[in-house]
């Protein structure tokens, strides 16, 4: 037995291993207990919860150009953000901030290889885009600490080749740390030293960009 004679458990792991699942038949009872439970989670997951019309442009190199897929993951960022700030409009004031709108999303792309295309879109298609359910975090900064986000960005984690005068555009580093902004028009001009790499134009609510300001971001 693992209990004393309080009964309070006392085991202590001795060792462990890791066993290969697909060297062992599944438990056919408990296989038929689950069974309806996972069926009606399956469902419920390729269930339609929205509808994408238009034309999408189908590609998938989210970190070295802009793309529909990502754009849709930033802007669905960017409205619950909004929607958050929204409820603290008191807590805002009080910081000095002037609005409660969400100006820019900051985040990575999933792993996996959806892209967004037209038709139905189900929970399924949801953790594909975003296979990791995370939390939105809004939080205010400064027009210059974002900059200096998006430069360190450009410093680490991209790169820039010319081959027979073309310019091609690489990552470096791990896909984890590598950031992708939404809600922000600028460019990356990778000719320029570090530190002077991001040409930010404004936002795309229509805020001009001031280093001094202080904005919403979600991440």
């Amino acid at each position: 037995s693992c209990e004393d004679g309080d009964g309070k458990l006392v085991c202590e792991l001795e060792s462990s291993e890791n066993l290969d699942l697909t060297a062992y038949e599944p438990d056919a009872d408990l296989e038929e207990k689950i069974r309806p439970y996972a069926e009606e989670a399956i469902a419920k997951l390729e269930e339609p919860i929205g509808r994408l019309g238009g034309t999408w442009d189908g590609l998938g190199d989210f970190y070295n150009q802009q793309t529909d897929t990502m754009d849709l993951v930033l802007a669905s960022m960017i409205d619950g953000g909004t929607r958050q700030g929204a409820t603290a409009s008191d807590d805002l004031a009080q910081l000095g901030i002037d609005h409660t709108d969400v100006d820019v999303a900051i985040t990575n792309a999933a792993e996996g290889d959806y892209i967004a295309h037209a038709g139905d879109v189900s929970i399924r298609d949801i953790y594909r885009m975003c296979e990791f359910p995370n939390d939105n975090l809004v939080i205010p900064m400064t027009g210059q600490e974002l900059k200096d986000v998006m430069e360190e960005n450009a410093s680490e984690r991209m790169a820039a080749r010319v081959l027979n005068g073309r310019p091609y555009y690489l990552t470096k580093g791990d896909i984890y740390t590598h950031l992708i902004f939404g809600g922000i028009n600028f460019r990356y001009d990778m000719s320029k030293p570090e530190g002077e790499r991001v040409v930010i134009e404004g936002f795309e609510n229509g805020r001009p960009f001031d280093p001094s300001s202080t904005y919403l971001v979600v991440v």
